[in-house]
């Protein structure tokens, strides 16, 4: 631009730096609301991401939770099964071993005959007239010999 004289001209100058800074003065004010526009949206999201990651972790932890108690009490339920399962089976055993307990077979009269050596004598071949022989029965022990030994046929039963 043109000025008539130099002091306009200085008027001129010192008019557009003021003016300049001015708008500098402007831009900057509108840059730093931006930027703090900007800062305030980010916290805001970062605000939002923390509270969805909080209800997503707690949700998870309460499904785990949730998940953990039903493996629990299926895990009850399971061994109470089994534990039911095993004390069954072992009253069956229990009762089979009862029924072949010689002590429990003495007690309907039946005996159980030894020789001195303490073997079992279940023919009339394992013994000899004079020998002494232990018949046990259920409150004690019987030692006596043998007089005499009658045969009897034995059927063979399949």
């Amino acid at each position: 631009k043109r000025a008539p004289t130099p002091s306009a001209a200085a008027e001129l100058v010192v008019a557009n730096v003021i003016e300049y800074r001015r708008l500098v003065s402007n831009m900057l004010a509108r840059m730093s609301n931006a930027i703090l526009r900007e800062c305030k949206d980010g916290q805001r999201r970062a605000e939002l991401c923390i509270q969805k990651i909080n209800t997503k972790l707690s949700n998870y932890i309460e499904k785990s939770r949730q998940d953990l108690r039903l493996s629990m009490q299926n895990l009850d339920r399971f061994e109470n099964e089994y534990l039911l399962k095993l004390s069954n089976k072992l009253n069956l055993l229990t009762q089979g071993l009862e029924k072949i307990n010689p002590l429990i077979i003495m007690r309907r009269g039946y005996a159980l005959v030894e020789t001195e050596n303490n073997q079992v004598i279940n023919s009339i071949k394992n013994v000899n007239i004079g020998q002494k022989i232990k018949v046990n029965v259920q409150d004690g022990a019987l030692i006596t010999e043998i007089q005499d030994i009658e045969k009897r046929e034995v059927k063979n039963e399949v």
